[in-house]
């Protein structure tokens, strides 16, 4: 079964939005708002209504979601490794496994609790990859994954933090909790709209 799985950022319009979704949809919904959160005392009393993060889940969807805070201020953290390294991780022992990931929701745990954590998705393996360029006769052109030479997206980590120092210091703690692996991190992109 396929499942859809996809994360939204909303101006302001997360909760409406979400429960619409719902609504069509089914599966359950959750939402925590800023007001519900310590992040309230680091935001103006005008974001205290907005979502902190969404989550709505079902048989065949898991879609979260949240109301963008801080556009200019809002990191998403892209985790790579190499075939090499996923193999290695994965011959790891269950109890070692089992440990790292503690570590990592101890993370995710320190975060929600500070107000900065937003979302994060680990990825399936690179051997469930395609590459996709354009389309030939109506239909997408495909190309298998070439693991021995190519460097893979693992996962991300999208956080809200006040600059780039407290996003690299949250990196640099996930990184050395997963072997080093290395965290290449980003803004979102943001346009201005022109007028025609």
């Amino acid at each position: 079964m396929t499942t859809l799985s996809s994360y939204l950022l909303f101006d302001g319009d997360c909760r409406r939005a979400m429960e619409f979704y719902r609504s069509c949809l089914g599966g359950e919904l959750t939402l925590t708002l800023v007001k519900d959160t310590p992040a309230k005392e680091g935001m103006p009393e005008s974001q205290h209504d907005k979502v902190l993060n969404a989550r709505l889940q079902g048989s065949s969807l898991d879609i979260s979601a949240s109301d963008w805070l801080r556009p200019d201020q809002t990191p998403i953290f892209l985790m790579s490794g190499t075939a090499a390294g996923v193999a290695g991780y994965h011959a790891r022992s269950k109890q070692e496994i089992e440990a790292h990931m503690a570590v990592l929701h101890r993370i995710t745990k320190d975060l929600s609790e500070s107000g900065e954590f937003v979302a994060t998705q680990g990825l399936a393996g690179p051997n469930e990859a395609k590459v996709v360029r354009g389309e030939k006769n109506g239909l997408p052109v495909t190309d298998g994954i070439f693991p021995e030479s190519k460097e893979f997206l693992l996962g991300y980590w999208i956080v809200d933090v006040p600059n780039a120092e407290r996003a690299y210091a949250i990196a640099g703690r996930i990184s050395a909790a997963s072997s080093n692996m290395p965290m290449e991190v980003r803004q979102f992109a943001t346009y201005e709209a022109t007028s025609r």
